[in-house]
């Protein structure tokens, strides 16, 4: 048993008159207990709903155990829709001890985490965005957990180690040369041919730098060579270049 300490000056165990405690209830908790234990067991409070005009708490399932509070079983709304007080007077002085409700919803639906952007470097910043709808009355309690995974670091781009080869006619209608490229994050991409770079508004040559491909159209003598795709990324200082030969095969003289 917890003897009582009787203080005619102190009539709650534990009053919080200004900042009000807060009462965490689950879901499923079957009877929740406002802490306002008393120093007597002749001291009956009045447990009352914080309002401009505070009324007497109308909550009939409750009990009043002075070593505990007041134990509520199957709470109302207007349990959870403001701050409780547990109000006494002691020889002509009113005391009270405030509390508030939270009811903590473990149903949660359309949970949803993004994360911006879903890859990054070493070093970069990551922004996370939980979201989630609960039901009324409830707060979600987000727990963060940062289990280690894997880490991106800039790589170079991946390609064949030996020249490729690609051997087309003259006056084939079209032809893609591609490269394997690997890299992250996503390089700038030019091209040349045979040392030469190769614009972007050029009428022989279509380029494709998502796919890192290269199209020629209407295929002529003067597209044999070398074609080299130039990878770079300055920040980090990353460069790459891939070449590969093209043979075009011209018509045989009877």
């Amino acid at each position: 048993m917890t003897p009582f300490d009787e203080d005619n000056k102190k009539p709650f165990v534990d009053p919080h008159p200004k900042h009000p405690e807060v009462i965490y209830v689950h879901n499923g908790t079957e009877v929740i207990v406002v802490p306002c234990r008393v120093t007597s067991p002749d001291i009956i409070p009045d447990l009352r709903l914080h309002s401009p005009t505070p009324v007497v708490f109308s909550q009939k399932q409750r009990d009043w155990d002075p070593k505990r509070g007041f134990l509520v079983t199957s709470p109302s709304f207007e349990f959870f829709s403001g701050m409780l007080k547990c109000v006494t007077v002691v020889d002509g002085v009113t005391y009270t001890s405030s509390y508030l409700p939270q009811k903590v919803e473990e149903r949660i639906r359309n949970l949803v985490l993004k994360a911006t952007p879903q890859k990054l470097l070493v070093g970069e910043t990551l922004h996370l965005m939980c979201t989630a709808e609960t039901f009324f009355n409830g707060r979600i309690v987000f727990d963060w957990k940062f289990p280690k995974g894997k880490v991106h670091k800039p790589v170079k781009a991946l390609g064949p180690k030996k020249e490729q080869k690609y051997e087309a006619k003259a006056g084939q209608k079209m032809l893609r040369l591609a490269w394997k490229v690997d890299a992250f994050p996503r390089p700038n991409v030019t091209w040349y041919k045979d040392g030469k770079l190769i614009a972007e508004n050029s009428s022989c040559y279509e380029l494709d730098p998502l796919k890192y491909r290269l199209v020629i159209r209407d295929l002529r003598a003067k597209h044999d060579g070398n074609y080299t795709i130039s990878l770079s990324n300055t920040k980090h200082g990353l460069y790459e270049n891939l070449t590969s030969h093209l043979v075009v095969l011209g018509e045989h003289l009877i």
